[in-house]
């Protein structure tokens, strides 16, 4: 096969060999320093991070070019901590960490389920219901200024309640007053904090665990631990209560994904168990820390808070209760959200080992090569005027201050076949706890400005304290 035109790989900016240090950014503010990088280099770079090297891009041109030879069973660069310590136990590696034809096999398994939006349309009345319930709850919580002591830990509470009901028709019960801090509920919130942070850890240095027992991998082990230890309980009693239904005939009235999963005579009860615990380990942070930046966005920048809620008012029925058809109709709801997605990545960026020769801004990357498309296109002005600016009009259709964006430019959730499995569930809460506090109270913040801290996903850098003021 001829050869791919284009500079060598080894010409491509190596700001370790030219800068001859790692510059003054920690692990947290990893978003920073590529934002540093492009200013010094352009484009692209190459660094290495632990012992692997990987070539860095910006350029949503580069990454449709990479995206476009993704092929059948496209690799995404596995996560070592995970895989060495599943198979320790001789456990599933999971979905997020498999490749070739073992991935396929397991990713579509599941995929016919949670990536179809009728079937995940059937959730909105559960987790209506589960927001009402956390309005409820934050109403008891609040103090005489309107805020909710650690109120960070109530949305992950919110969030797990929400992932388990659509993972395992379970409701766990997160959002009673007084959840004891030994419940289930809060073990598997504790053990997802532990497991992102020292994941990072782990990641992003030498791999000392590798060779022997460090604190950060005992308590990455805990936490997996803790995962498995809750959730096969759970499975098994779904699986033994959807038998129950299957033997009366009744199988067809459930509708979770698990219900899914048991149709597929060729998973393992190990691959059975990893799904559930795939989905809360990425399902609980994630969609609960980009709900944060969501509620800061809206709540220093009243002005567009008050067009939201004119915009839920006019769309919900009288009732005040989501609908599937409602949620369609809130275009402005989802241009605060992708607005907030450009301002605050949930990730710094989704990765590709090559499969095929490629040119990335003008640079020949062979087969094999890691690739990292880098989410600081949202704050460049070269792609977005004012960039510092909260406008969700940008995203409106037809809107005078849209902007022209590229296709591959904003990928919250990745992008084609390994593309998060969960996107459809996590918009879906999005869209319905926003609409639902923004119908409720107006929100304030007066804590000065919010940044990010990277743990493998990007978490807010100070406790979340809203007031949440009334609207009746």
């Amino acid at each position: 096969m001829a050869r791919v035109p284009g500079m060598e790989i080894s010409q491509i900016p190596d700001p370790l060999r030219k800068y001859r240090s790692q510059g003054p950014y920690t692990i947290e503010k990893m978003l920073d320093a590529c934002v540093d990088r492009y200013h010094k280099l352009g484009k692209i770079w190459i660094e290495s991070f632990g012992t692997q090297a990987m070539v860095n891009i910006i350029d949503p041109a580069d990454a449709e070019v990479m995206f476009k030879h993704d092929g059948r069973t496209p690799e995404r660069p596995s996560l070592d901590p995970i895989v060495m310590s599943r198979e320790m136990y001789k456990r599933s590696v999971g979905v997020a960490n498999l490749q070739g034809e073992d991935w396929r096999r397991l990713r579509r398994s599941v995929q016919s389920f949670m990536m179809k939006p009728k079937c995940i349309a059937r959730f909105v009345p559960d987790l209506d219901d589960i927001s009402k319930d956390f309005i409820v709850l934050m109403k008891e919580l609040r103090n005489e200024d309107g805020e909710i002591p650690d109120f960070q830990n109530e949305i992950y509470k919110w969030a797990l309640e929400s992932v388990t009901k659509v993972t395992l028709d379970t409701r766990l019960g997160c959002l009673e007053r007084n959840l004891d801090p030994q419940s289930e509920a809060q073990q598997i919130i504790d053990a997802t904090g532990d497991f992102l942070l020292h994941l990072g850890k782990l990641v992003f240095s030498f791999p000392f665990y590798k060779f022997i027992s460090t604190p950060s991998w005992r308590t990455f082990l805990r936490s997996q631990d803790t995962f498995f230890r809750i959730t096969q309980k759970y499975v098994d009693e779904t699986i033994a209560r959807l038998r129950a239904l299957e033997g009366k005939g009744d199988f067809g009235s459930e509708t979770s994904m698990l219900v899914s999963l048991l149709g597929m005579k060729e998973l393992t009860y190990q691959e059975m168990i990893i799904m559930p615990i795939e989905l809360l380990i990425a399902g609980i942070d994630t969609t609960s820390h980009t709900l944060v930046f969501n509620l800061y966005n809206l709540a220093t920048n009243p002005d567009k808070q008050e067009k939201l809620y004119e915009e839920i008012m006019s769309v919900l029925p009288s009732s005040g209760k989501i609908t599937a058809d409602a949620l369609q109709k809130m275009v402005y709801l989802k241009g605060c959200i992708k607005e907030t997605f450009r301002q605050f990545p949930t990730v710094i960026g989704t990765a590709r080992v090559t499969s095929t020769d490629m040119v990335l801004s003008g640079y020949h990357v062979p087969a094999g090569t890691m690739v990292r498309y880098n989410a600081i296109w949202g704050m460049l002005e070269e792609y977005f005027p004012e960039p510092d600016k909260f406008i969700p009009e940008r995203w409106i259709r037809g809107h005078e201050l849209q902007v022209s964006v590229h296709p591959f430019m904003l990928l919250p959730f990745g992008h084609g076949v390994r593309m998060c499995i969960g996107r459809r569930v996590a918009e879906q809460e999005l869209q319905i706890i926003l609409a639902k506090l923004v119908q409720n109270f107006r929100i304030e913040w007066n804590h000065g400005k919010m940044g990010m801290k990277m743990q493998i996903i990007h978490a807010p850098d100070q406790p979340a304290r809203f007031a949440f003021i009334d609207r009746n």
